[in-house]
């Protein structure tokens, strides 16, 4: 299929299509094609055998060109098309073929969903492009299979999988080679950068990174792409491809001080592989754009890297590289976190109180049942706000409910218009919603209840005697509250009688322990001094240095009033530089994360902070213990967050 084929049928979409629909395929078109290039005169003239399998329900197929024969074993290297495109059309442009017969590996070109109403359109799921098009797809557990598929009837070598992918395949590859970097000998993205660096490989990868300083669709610099369409499709800023680079360079051990050669406008640093370590090798050319190097340009305005052929390049780095101790399947899947089922409930109403309480809940694979941990959003947040905390918590055992507080949800502080921070204030001193938000809570355990009995994909997978509860800022006083912490009424508009001191009891007994980010001292707007005698069960707080308060209270104030909290299996973790907004984390969900430099270096520390306590509590693991102390997080620690202290009592 060439470039004028894609457009005539782009156009044929578009004039039977919604403008919305129209949207999304354009910004496929024009950021994550990468693949509508000048097609090799023999690269498809190989004899090929379609693999197909099922994911679940998901029909999944790729194809695999020069598979050895019987009792022979050969390299694999596995090559994820862009954006749009498909196994034929990466086959058909990128020039695997003739490289892979030349040097006697196999080429296996993999295929993402499908999506839309003209077939022949397919993308990946990174969880943050296009999510809603593809948010249910598993390419992990796709690619998993692909590769067994490969070792057991297609001759791969186990040792010698390697994976690359152009643009959208890219950004597969790094999201494939941070999960599952035992599985392959080498990686090399192209054109693409990260989301995120919320999770780290587990052992050291040979990475190949390839971009171009043209690039407008995903620029050096990062942040959303530079194509206004493009932006309407894209749910989280990309990565500075520098700081990609240097995330590999620590992940891999590699040595710190590259090695750089510059041969015409291709530029190459080599960070060779330290002790343990594997190498990180970085190419960027001064005058490449977006597309698969040695293409074709797809429109005026955009040449790619013309100064060499990807496939040669890819597989110059592949070459001789080998995983010394393949990790089999089975251990994978074993290690393997659960895979995620979102099941929305938007128009849940608490008939008692009057007041709609949407809740969406993140289920584990697997029979259960699992521990069960209510998430509250803070001020103008809503059930995604803690989407990538609720989906990690999902996968390691436990069914999320995120809770949505109508009274002070996003849509309240959309409707505040540009006074952000009175709608905040008046939101938080709301005698309705902050007497109503922990209510919100308790009913979505009742919820919880008659889902565990008869709905049809939950029943019998919660374990409802043993139930958490986790919230961010406004959230985090709606944990403490249910968690037994009487809220003060000094601050509350309309009054509530008798105007002072403490409000009711709002404690949930069902409740085993909590975790509150950003928790709050005494004083305006939410508690007293004597609010926290109260608390009944563990809770784990999280705050940092640079975690503001309300009414110009500093961030000190919030560890300083962990003295007040009664004895009884409390952790309070306090970071270096941390901010308020590095709490929570949308990744993977509709709306982008609020802004903040340090998120991505305090994520994986709330996240095992997190997990540790709730499998100490729920799941009776006392070896979780151990992470939760100021040795057991440094080694998470990174970049401007250098120092942790956990107390205890």
């Amino acid at each position: 299929m060439d470039s004028s084929a894609i457009e005539n049928a782009f156009d044929r979409f578009c004039r039977m299509s919604s403008y919305f629909a129209a949207r999304v395929v354009v910004a496929f078109v024009c950021s994550l094609l990468a693949v509508t290039f000048a097609t090799d005169a023999h690269a498809v003239s190989q004899a090929s055998t379609t693999v197909a399998f099922k994911i679940g329900d998901a029909e999944r197929r790729a194809i695999v060109v020069n598979a050895p024969t019987a009792g022979e074993k050969r390299p694999a290297v596995i090559v994820l098309h862009g954006g749009m495109g498909s196994a034929e059309v990466m086959r058909a442009s990128s020039g695997f073929d003739p490289v892979a017969r030349k040097n006697g590996f196999i080429a296996v070109y993999a295929e993402g969903t499908a999506f839309g109403a003209v077939g022949g359109r397919h993308a990946w799921n990174t969880g943050h492009l296009l999510r809603r098009q593809v948010r249910d797809a598993d390419d992990i557990a796709y690619l998993d299979a692909l590769i067994d598929r490969l070792i057991a009837d297609h001759g791969a070598d186990p040792a010698r999988i390697f994976m690359t992918g152009g643009s959208n395949g890219g950004m597969m590859t790094f999201v494939y080679a941070v999960k599952r970097p035992e599985r392959l000998a080498a990686a090399a993205p192209v054109v693409a950068s990260m989301f995120s660096f919320d999770a780290v490989p587990k052992v050291p990868l040979p990475i190949l990174i390839i971009n171009g300083a043209k690039d407008g669709e995903v620029p050096l610099a990062g942040g959303m792409s530079e194509n206004a369409i493009v932006r309407a499709a894209q749910a989280t800023p990309f990565k500075p491809v520098r700081e990609v680079v240097d995330f590999w360079v620590k992940a891999n051990k590699s040595k710190s001080e590259g090695v750089t050669k510059t041969k015409g406008s291709v530029t190459t640093t080599t960070y060779a592989a330290g002790e343990g370590g594997a190498v990180t090798e970085f190419v960027v050319d001064s005058k490449g754009g977006h597309g698969w190097p040695g293409a074709q340009a797809r429109r005026d305005g955009n040449t790619p890297i013309m100064a060499f052929r990807g496939a040669e390049r890819v597989w110059e780095f592949f070459a001789g590289k080998s995983r010394a101790t393949p990790t089999p399947a089975a251990a994978s899947s074993a290690a393997a976190p659960h895979k995620v089922e979102i099941i929305e409930f938007p128009n849940l109403v608490d008939s008692a109180r009057n007041r709609k309480v949407p809740i969406t809940v993140h289920a584990p694979s697997g029979d259960g049942p699992f521990p069960v941990i209510v998430v509250s959003h803070g001020a103008g947040g809503d059930r995604d706000t803690h989407f990538g905390q609720a989906q990690d918590l999902a996968s390691h055992g436990y069914v999320v409910l995120c809770v949505e507080h109508v009274g002070s949800n996003r849509e309240r502080l959309k409707a505040g218009g540009l006074r952000i921070m009175n709608t905040v204030e008046a939101m938080t001193r709301d005698s309705g919603e902050v007497l109503a938000r922990p209510r919100d809570i308790s009913f979505a355990i009742d919820r919880a209840t008659e889902w565990g009995a008869a709905h049809e994909k939950l029943k019998g997978k919660l374990d409802l005697a043993k139930i958490g509860v986790m919230g961010h800022s406004f959230g985090a006083y709606t944990t403490m509250a249910v968690c037994g912490m009487r809220p003060a009424l000094d601050w509350l508009t309309p009054r509530v009688e008798p105007g002072k001191g403490l409000g009711p009891d709002l404690h949930d007994a069902r409740i085993r322990c909590g975790v509150a980010l950003s928790p709050q001292s005494p004083g305006e707007p939410f508690f007293l001094a004597e609010s926290f005698a109260s608390l009944r069960v563990p809770l784990l707080g999280i705050s940092g240095s640079k975690d503001t308060q309300q009414a110009g209270r500093t961030p000190a104030e919030r560890k300083d009033a962990f003295a007040l909290w009664p004895k009884g299996g409390h952790v309070f973790v306090w970071l270096s530089n941390a901010q308020h907004n590095d709490f929570t984390s949308s990744s993977g969900a509709t709306g982008a994360s609020l802004p903040s430099a340090t998120r991505d270096e305090v994520q994986p520390i709330v996240r095992a902070a997190t997990r540790a306590f709730f499998d100490l509590h729920l799941k009776s693991n006392a070896s979780a213990a151990k992470t939760l102390s100021s040795e057991g997080l440094k080694p998470l620690l990174r970049g401007a967050i250098d120092r942790v202290e956990v107390l205890t009592k």
